[in-house]
Formats: structure tokens, sequence, C-alpha cells
């Protein structure tokens, strides 16, 4: 069973990198049986991490305790930095004080990798911030202590600042951008499991509500509307599929601001020049099977995008503001 389940997977049974990748995989708990055992099997945590039926959340608390919390010397080192900026690699291997001194400098560097690959430590006002579990989790809301932007403040009235003439709370709203056309369409059937299947879901647990242009119910002309949505909300998903026009002018207008912002686009719709360079999440959606197959995943790789860029506040890291770092975008009349 070991020969066969190595050659499934690419791996030659005597090199000694695959011994390596076994005997490692061991030691984080994520696989039982050494590398010259006949049987090889993954731990409960093992399978949860790679299970693509796994709940997301369920799924981010395994790979972290695989990567993390299990391991004595990282959950060490993580419980005394977690929700501040990362300190210079040396305070780091003061961190790890129990250690012998040769050994600190690779373990401060495999803590910092895991936390990196986890998605925790995100950028924030020019340094490296560690989130906390619940934070990557998506379970505690961005809040002063861990965002580069204020929290909302409210006017005299009692009525959050952030808000429009109908009272609506842009900062508990992600604005949906994406093709939606008619009824049965297929743009508008992709929209419609974009938006409920993965951005809908990946917002548990953010105190964000999706919103979409054909779902303001709002009173008043669209176009303004979509607009002042775009502007305003504490965050933007925009799904770059199809590579309709209307979405790159929307994106455009979202981009001036610098305010969070996570791209989506289908496998077979390379994102063009001017946005290749930002990350995207990519989603397989050639076939039910590859598209089901993929759903849990892909939910979680959204939510972590998302946990993050909120993370990360407002940021001139996008095309626009890259190419004119002096501008600075005022909203009048909104």
């Amino acid at each position: 069973m070991r020969e066969t389940l190595l050659k499934k997977m690419g791996y030659e049974a005597n090199a000694q990198s695959t011994r390596n990748l076994i005997t490692n995989s061991n030691k984080y708990g994520a696989t039982e049986g050494s590398y010259a055992a006949p049987t090889l099997k993954l731990t409960p945590n093992g399978l949860l991490a790679v299970s693509p039926k796994a709940n997301p959340i369920e799924q981010r608390k395994a790979l972290f305790a695989l990567a993390i919390a299990d391991v004595a010397e990282f959950n060490a080192v993580f419980e005394k930095r977690k929700g501040n900026n990362m300190p210079a690699p040396e305070m780091l291997h003061d961190d790890l004080a129990s250690l012998d001194a040769g050994d600190r400098k690779a373990c401060a560097d495999v803590f910092t990798s895991n936390v990196k690959h986890l998605g925790m430590l995100v950028e924030r006002d020019g340094a490296q911030y560690l989130m906390t579990l619940e934070e990557w989790l998506g379970q505690k809301p961005i809040t002063r202590a861990t965002a580069s932007t204020p929290a909302p403040s409210h006017s005299v009235d009692g009525a959050p600042a952030n808000a429009d003439a109908a009272g609506v709370d842009f900062d508990k709203l992600c604005f949906v951008i994406s093709t939606i056309k008619e009824d049965g369409s297929e743009q508008r059937r992709h929209a419609d499991m974009i938006f409920s299947q993965y951005v809908d879901r990946a917002l548990s647990g953010s105190g964000l509500k999706a919103v979409r242009s054909d779902k303001i119910g709002d009173p008043g002309m669209i176009s303004k509307q979509v607009i002042e949505y775009i502007l305003k909300s504490k965050l933007v998903v925009a799904d770059l599929s199809f590579h309709n026009p209307n979405v790159f002018y929307e994106l455009a207008l979202r981009h001036v601001t610098g305010k969070p912002t996570v791209h989506l686009t289908r496998t077979q719709d390379r994102p063009p020049f001017d946005v290749g360079n930002f990350r995207a999440i990519v989603i397989d959606t050639t076939s039910v099977e590859t598209a089901v197959m993929q759903l849990d995943t892909l939910r979680a790789e959204i939510g972590t995008a998302i946990a993050k860029t909120l993370a990360n506040g407002e940021s001139r890291d996008n095309p626009i503001l890259t190419y004119c770092p002096g501008a600075k975008f005022v909203a009048d009349g909104l």
C-alpha cells in the first residue's frame, strides 16, 4: 500500500526527498507511519486539512494546529506575537531561548514560513502584521486595534458616518462587481453561483453583508447607486470573468480609492495586462464535477483573502495608485 500510494502521488519510494517528506509530515502530525512502514495514513487533522468536503473553518483550524499550535515552540512564539507587527528575526530568536542557540534561526525561519503559508502574516501600515487566530478564521471583526483604517465613527444623530441618505451603513457591506446579464444566461448563472456559493459564504463571521447591483433595494438612479456602493463599501469583490467592460470600469473606480478589494476570475479568463499583476483567485468552472470538488477549498481561500485584505486596510498597491503615487481621491457630493 505504501509504494502504491507514493507511486500515485508521483514520488519515488526510496528517494531521500520522499523519506524527508514522510518524516517531516509525521513530525508535524499530518501522517502516521515512518518512511519504512508498510502503510501510511493521514491523521484526523491531516485528513481534515486536505478534504474537499471539510467545513472551511474546521479545515483552517486543522491547518493551524498542524503548522503552529501542535508544535510547542511555534505555538509559544505565536501566542507572544499574535495581534502585533512581527519583530526583527533576532527578536524571534530570543523568543526561542529554550532551544540550542544553533537551532533558533532555523526554527524562527520555519515559523515565519508557516504563518506566511497560512496567510496569517499580512502587510499593514508598511509592516508585517501577525493575525490572531480569530481574525484569520473570520470570527473576529476587524477593529481599530487590528486594522490600518479607523473604526467607523457616528454623526451627531447616531447614524453611521459612512452611510447614505437612506441610512445604508457601507462599513458593513461587501459590494460584488460581476457580469450579470439576463436570467438564464451563462453569465447570470455564473454570477449567481459566485455570489451565493462563494462570496456570501466566505463572508460568514466577518460582519459584512454581500450586495450586488441587482440586489440594491433602494429607490433612485441605478448608476449613481452602483458608483456609491463601489466607492463607499468596506470591501469590494470583483469577478473579472467574461472580461466585461463594465466590470473593469467599476474596478478602476474602486482602485482609485485604495480601499480593500479582492479579485476573482474563471480559469479560462486570463486577466488583461493592466490588472495581470494583481493577485486573483482562480475558479475552475470548466465542469460541474471540478466546481463541486474545489468548492470548500476556494471558499476558504476567498475567506482568507478577505480577512487579509481587511486587515491591510487602505492600500496603494494597485495599478492606478502605483503609477500615480501622489494621487488622492476625494468623493464630493456622495
